[in-house]
């Protein structure tokens, strides 16, 4: 089964999960660490409620007072136009009633959709990736003088290199899985 989870709740359960070893084996002390590590990034749930339309001369749903979706017949008969009350770049014709209604709720849903922001807790935690060295050493890190040292000097540098690496991958949407490997 395909995860719909997004990347970087996996990621923080997962290593949260790994962590909690530290503790002893307890399962409920590795639940409550992996779910709470999850918890910020994953996205709002519920769901945008629907239009109620009340019947008349000209079908009207209003889901905030000043807000005001119209759905009627027009032409060509049998076609249905809907429109959000004073913007009339919103207008749109379709051949039936349910198909303008369906749009009039996707145009609803996109604009509460717009309106939330991801939670402060998801934009703390993407923050607070812990890197092996600070951007500054990354920065004055020359390949070409840590080729130069001890095979352990190496072996350091390209494990704190891969830690890093994997630690900023897991802050980006995708994980970091551009490839699907």
């Amino acid at each position: 089964m395909t995860s719909t989870l997004p990347q970087e709740a996996i990621t923080a359960a997962m290593t949260a999960h790994e962590n909690s070893f530290i503790d002893g084996f307890d399962p409920d002390i590795q639940m409550k660490a992996a779910l709470t590590a999850a918890l910020p990034f994953l996205p709002v749930q519920g769901a945008v409620k629907k239009l109620e339309w009340t019947k008349g001369v000209v079908d009207i749903a209003q889901p905030h007072p000043g807000m005001k979706y119209v759905a009627c017949s027009t032409t060509p008969k049998g076609s249905w136009a809907w429109w959000l009350d004073n913007a009339p770049e919103t207008r749109g014709v379709f051949t039936s009633e349910a198909s303008a209604k369906a749009a009039a709720q996707a145009d609803y849903e996109a604009r509460v959709l717009s309106a939330l922001e991801p939670s402060t807790e998801r934009e703390l935690a993407l923050e607070e990736v812990k890197l092996e060295r600070s951007i500054e050493r990354w920065r004055n890190m020359k390949p070409s003088e840590v080729i130069k040292g001890s095979t352990a000097q190496i072996t350091y540098a390209l494990e704190d290199a891969r830690k890093d690496i994997l630690a900023l991958a897991a802050t980006h949407p995708s994980g970091g899985d551009r490839h699907g490997e």
